[in-house]
């Protein structure tokens, strides 16, 4: 696919990542945060957890699931366990997210669009734990799981093990021999 530089600085300009730093120091980070939009600033607010956590853990039990869920993936990032009940709420739920934006295309033209319960599967190796295991069996036991699924939530576990207990041990070998119970549907496509 062939972008002319002018549509592909469009394309730019319309995710954030042509936004300048100065543009972004000078707006308020915390209102960007409060739109529930993911942007260029996540990355600002990362970086600085001393700055930032207070304002975060606030926001962690939003009556908005957009601003709740924000918080949560920067808790995850800094591998802080609190962010661990939304990503279990998140995956109880069938979360979805916010509506992907039309330019979130693959190199074949396919939407790009990864739900938010999907996305907590992978968080929660950040800030997992034993409560996390009964909602990743929940997946697994879904019938006709895809490989990419299946992959996240045993690549999850596998970091969980290190630091559960006996039982979360055997809880977590469960699951894995859950996601072996039955075929995997799509092992023949072409990647994305």
């Amino acid at each position: 696919m062939h972008l002319s530089p002018k549509v592909l600085q469009e394309k730019l300009r319309q995710s954030g990542a042509l936004t300048s730093s100065t543009e972004e120091e000078s707006g308020d980070i915390m209102a960007q945060f409060d739109s529930g939009i993911p942007g260029a600033y996540l990355w600002k607010i990362y970086q600085d957890r001393d700055h930032f956590e207070q304002e975060i853990l606030t926001r962690l039990n939003s009556p908005d699931n957009h601003v709740a869920w924000l918080a949560a993936g920067i808790l995850a990032m800094w591998n802080d366990c609190r962010a661990e009940p939304r990503f279990i709420l998140a995956i109880e739920n069938n979360e979805i997210g916010i509506d992907t934006p039309p330019m979130a295309r693959g190199p074949f033209s396919q939407l790009i669009d990864v739900p938010n319960w999907f996305l907590a599967i992978n968080l929660l190796r950040r800030c997992g734990s034993n409560a996390c295991l009964p909602a990743l069996r929940q997946i697994a036991e879904r019938p006709n799981n895809i490989l990419n699924l299946r992959t996240s939530i045993a690549l999850t576990v596998a970091r969980l093990a290190h630091q559960l207990d006996k039982s979360g041990k055997a809880a977590a070998a469960d699951i894995i021999k859950v996601l072996l119970q039955d075929a995997v549907p799509d092992t023949f496509v072409r990647p994305s």
